[in-house]
């Protein structure tokens, strides 16, 4: 069973075909608290309706990897809190932009035993930055250099590309793109 937690909109690029676009200057988050209700009622659905099956969060936005890592270890120990409590399966990826890459980046997923979903149209110039800049370039290299570490053979690490107007006759480079980085997507 899968679930995206769309925890904020806030975003470092304005892709032409977002549909949140007037929204993604919002620094807003979902409140722990209503995250906590969330893993609670879940908890106690799931283990009433005999589930069996683990759980996958996706978490969302805007750009996930603009949120405070304290926020995403106060997430991560309200899911052990209910979740892990009540011996339910489950397992997180973050999908981002990757537009900024720190190394601190794959620490904390790591320590947090999340997978990183890379979003990357890979041609069509549609995903830009404020100023309107292709952003490609440079999540290409963020990609390259993440899967370049160390720590990345620790992670699970995929892909995902939005297929559109500007990129569909392309949709073979897309799949070579990561097929050559040996990346799901």
């Amino acid at each position: 069973m899968n679930f995206v937690l769309k925890l904020s909109k806030l975003c470092n690029l304005r892709c032409t075909y977002c549909y949140e676009y007037a929204e993604l200057d919002q620094r807003d988050r979902m409140p722990l608290e209503g995250l906590d209700y969330f893993f609670r009622s879940l908890a106690s659905h799931y283990l009433s309706e005999g589930w069996q099956q683990p759980l996958d969060f996706a978490l969302h936005g805007g750009e996930p990897l603009l949120l405070p890592s304290e926020y995403l270890q106060a997430m991560v120990a309200l899911q052990r809190k209910h979740l892990s409590s009540a011996g339910i399966e489950y397992r997180n990826a973050l999908q981002t932009n990757l537009y900024r890459f720190k190394p601190q980046t794959l620490e904390a997923c790591q320590a947090l035993d999340i997978g990183i979903g890379v979003s990357i149209d890979v041609s069509g110039g549609q995903r830009v930055d404020a100023r309107g800049a292709d952003s490609n370039q440079i999540v290409r290299a963020n990609l390259d250099e993440l899967l370049s570490t160390s720590e990345a053979k620790g992670l699970r690490i995929g892909g995902i590309s939005v297929l559109h107007a500007g990129n569909v006759e392309q949709v073979a480079d897309t799949f070579e793109f990561f097929a050559a980085r040996q990346l799901d997507y």
